[in-house]
């Protein structure tokens, strides 16, 4: 008995290391547990297990162990390393919330990104054991499903923090973005000289474009801000031009002329020089500049409402030409007038909206905006016509009409916008956008396009309000600080 008993212990050692390479083979004679003589029939305790249990692996007999699982806040994982990734990022989220710490909750977010919870976790585990606990490909699928959707409702850092356990204001930023694109602006529209087809009504000889095409420039940035809600903060640059040239033609039984802003030094409100045509340009440039913010509430989901201030501040110039030039009774006559009028508009605005942004892959984005708020316009216009003939009254040949008129008022804005991003890398992006903003309150320039109006009414230059309407479409890059793996929620 003596010997039996040593000879098992002397196998010991080997028989645990082939617990895990002997597939098939059957526990060798000497691991048999026997409390007495063997009996004849050389059956062992192990006989009377059903199925047959190997005592020192706790698995089937000759098969290795069962892959561990881990449960973690209702989680569960096949392979423990993930499941030790994620206690920690949890128990890390947790410790900064319970202090208020922001950064640290940021600091943990970041390390979840940039996977360095799982990698830590697989250095600790890494040993010879785990290699024989590897999990299926499908299980390893899982595990990434509930990695993500662990993260995906993770507890949220709370936006504002209590004043008396709030730290010292630390602002982080999130991520940069530039734009360059493209938009045409509907502006209202005004005018020079006058035509009027006989017995009819008059009106301008040639109107301004009503249409300017833009180029711009922007920039934006994300900002998390302890003790306030996330912030975006952008910038955007817009200058274009457009003009019109047109004629009235002669002998067409419609007559033209001109007609002044304001009485003429000798009391006249224009010079109709009757059915002889005249030709006309104007010429009109636009540029602007937008700064504006947007604090985003603290909701979950795809839906996130925002409330945004803005500064728009635009000047819009126009150069208008009318010249007639024809000979009667020997003499040739000329008559010219050349306007020169800028309106430049400062607009305080805020509002609300919603932004919607969606995944679709493990590359594409999508998202779309709409927004719509109030706005204090404050305008300005200066305006300078020169008229010049060379025939009537001496005084009304060659004279200058000056006027500077301010306006302000209140108005509604509201814009629409969708876009589709790509994920490059987990810091770069590129995007496509397209966008449509009204804004009902805009200043505009009211020049007399008939001489009654001067003559009778009174009526001189004056500054007005209209609509401006702009769409057009961008691209945009954007640039994440803290990487984020494109996998991720």
């Amino acid at each position: 008995m003596r010997k039996i008993l040593l000879l098992g212990a002397a196998f010991l050692p080997l028989a645990a290391c082939q617990t895990y390479t002997m597939q098939e083979e059957s526990y060798p004679p000497s691991l048999q547990l026997q409390t007495e003589p063997a009996p004849e029939s050389g059956e062992s305790i192990l006989d009377e297990i059903e199925p047959p249990t190997d005592l020192l692996s706790g698995g089937e007999a000759g098969r290795p162990p069962p892959p561990p699982s881990v449960t973690v806040r209702g989680y569960r994982f096949h392979d423990h390393r993930a499941g030790d990734a994620s206690g920690r990022f949890l128990g890390d989220l947790d410790a900064a919330i319970a202090v208020c710490d922001e950064a640290a909750y940021n600091a943990a977010r970041e390390r979840w990104l940039a996977r360095t919870y799982e990698a830590e976790a697989q250095e600790r585990r890494s040993t010879a054991v785990d290699a024989a606990w590897a999990d299926s490909a499908a299980k390893r699928a899982q595990d990434a499903a509930e990695l993500e959707r662990l993260y995906r409702e993770r507890p949220r850092y709370p936006f504002p923090c209590p004043p008396r356990t709030a730290a010292l204001p630390t602002t982080v930023a999130d991520w940069a973005l530039a734009t360059a694109g493209w938009a045409a602006i509907e502006i209202p529209v005004t005018g020079i000289g006058f035509q009027r087809p006989y017995g009819g009504d008059e009106r301008f000889a040639l109107e301004t474009d009503d249409k300017i095409e833009v180029r711009r420039l922007g920039v934006e940035a994300s900002f998390q801000w302890s003790g306030f809600y996330p912030t975006l903060v952008g910038l955007e640059y817009g200058q274009g031009d457009g003009g019109t040239a047109g004629e009235v033609p002669a002998g067409t039984g419609i007559d033209t002329g001109i007609v002044f802003n304001a009485l003429s030094p000798a009391g006249s409100s224009g010079f109709n020089v009757g059915d002889r045509g005249s030709q006309n340009v104007t010429d009109t440039e636009l540029d602007y500049w937008h700064l504006y913010a947007k604090a985003f509430l603290p909701f979950q989901g795809p839906v996130r409402p925002f409330v945004y201030a803005d500064y728009l501040r635009s000047e819009t110039r126009h150069d208008m030409s009318y010249f007639y030039e024809g000979t009667g009774g020997g003499f040739v006559y000329r008559v010219e007038q050349d306007r020169m009028q800028t309106i430049e508009d400062q607009a305080f605005g805020g509002g609300i909206g919603l932004l919607l942004s969606r995944r679709f892959g493990r590359r594409w984005e999508m998202h779309a905006l709409g927004s719509v708020g109030g706005l204090f316009r404050e305008s300005e216009l200066d305006s300078r016509e020169h008229n010049r003939a060379n025939f009537g009254p001496l005084s009304d040949q060659d004279f200058v009409i000056e006027r500077r008129r301010s306006a302000d008022g209140f108005g509604i804005t509201g814009t629409l916008a969708l876009g589709v991003e790509y994920r490059v890398s987990p810091r770069l992006s590129l995007g496509l956008g397209a966008h449509v903003t009204t804004l009902e309150e805009v200043g505009a320039v009211y020049n007399p396009q008939s001489g009654d109006e001067v003559y009778f009414d009174g009526r001189e230059v004056d500054l007005m309000s209209g609509r401006a309407t702009s769409w057009g479409g961008q691209v945009a890059l954007r640039y994440r600080f803290g990487a984020q793996p494109i996998w991720g929620p």
